[in-house]
């Protein structure tokens, strides 16, 4: 016997597909991130599953906005580093 609820990760699915005349209209640079975008997406999959919500856009934009926030931190971190080393001291952003 199949089953009757779609996984959180066929649901990214499903909504991807959705979306795909709007990628197809994107420049193909914006498709790839797109595509990026919808990889956090799956990447935060099983997070997704645990949330009870009848709007899967919520937990999917916010896997996305978690993996944007990762991103930023780990490049402020780097630009704190690089100041560091250049002039000495650290300023914070």
């Amino acid at each position: 016997m199949g089953r009757s609820v779609p996984t959180f990760r066929q649901i990214i699915e499903i909504f991807g597909a959705e979306w795909r005349p709007f990628r197809h209209a994107l420049r193909m640079e914006d498709q790839d991130m797109f595509d990026a975008l919808m990889n956090h997406a799956r990447h935060h999959a099983s997070a997704g599953h645990h949330l009870a919500s009848s709007n899967p856009f919520e937990p999917i934009v916010m896997s996305m906005f978690i993996e944007h926030e990762k991103h930023l931190q780990r490049l402020q971190k780097k630009l704190e580093e690089l100041l560091e080393a250049q002039y000495g001291r650290d300023d914070t952003l």
